[in-house]
């Protein structure tokens, strides 16, 4: 079970961080871009989870939080795309 809940806050801080990566830079169409990082970044996290931090210091709690805030970046995203297609801004 230990392992589940590394893979899970692994991946749902590897998606946060893409998700934010996207909208800071608004790269949020470049999808093998997006697909590169988070794959990075997901490879970072579960070995720094895996080899340097201790057992459960990070619980399935934080995968709750990164996870409704990688949904805030994306509604923001979305909205954003919105926006500025409505007053005609070039990507």
């Amino acid at each position: 079970m230990e392992n589940v809940t590394s893979l899970a806050v692994a991946f749902s801080i590897a998606l946060l961080l893409t998700a934010s990566f996207a909208f800071r830079f608004r790269n949020s169409r470049r999808l093998k871009l997006l697909a590169a990082y988070f794959l990075l970044f997901l490879a970072l996290e579960w070995i720094g989870e895996r080899f340097f931090l201790p057992p459960g210091s990070l619980g399935i709690e934080v995968a709750y939080v990164c996870f409704t805030l990688t949904a805030v970046f994306v509604g923001a995203t979305w909205i954003v795309q919105r926006y500025e297609a409505s007053i005609g801004e070039p990507d």
